[in-house]
């Protein structure tokens, strides 16, 4: 028996009643609201199952909490790095 594979997506805008989604491998799926969780915003993260294929079977998508703190956390560590290194002051063309 195989392992279940699963995939996350991030939503990155709403479209009428669609939603789109983009992978980690940057493709964007336009996806209906209805067969989505309810409660998603801008920025969630969506923790979908993937059948043999490696399609996304939407209607077990589920908000991943976790994974979006987790992403949230690393930007901001990146943000922090990126500041420490910057030596200020103006730019000079």
């Amino acid at each position: 028996m195989s392992a279940e594979k699963t995939g996350f997506f991030a939503v990155d805008r709403f479209e009428g009643k669609y939603v789109v989604l983009l992978g980690d491998d940057e493709t964007a799926y336009d996806v209906r609201r209805a067969e989505l969780p309810a409660s998603l915003r801008e920025g969630s993260i969506l923790s979908v199952k993937l059948n043999e294929e490696g399609e996304p079977l939407w209607s077990d998508a589920r908000l991943d909490v976790a994974e979006y703190q987790r992403r949230l956390e690393n930007t901001r560590q990146q943000l922090r790095e990126l500041k420490q290194r910057d030596p200020g002051g103006d730019i000079t063309l």
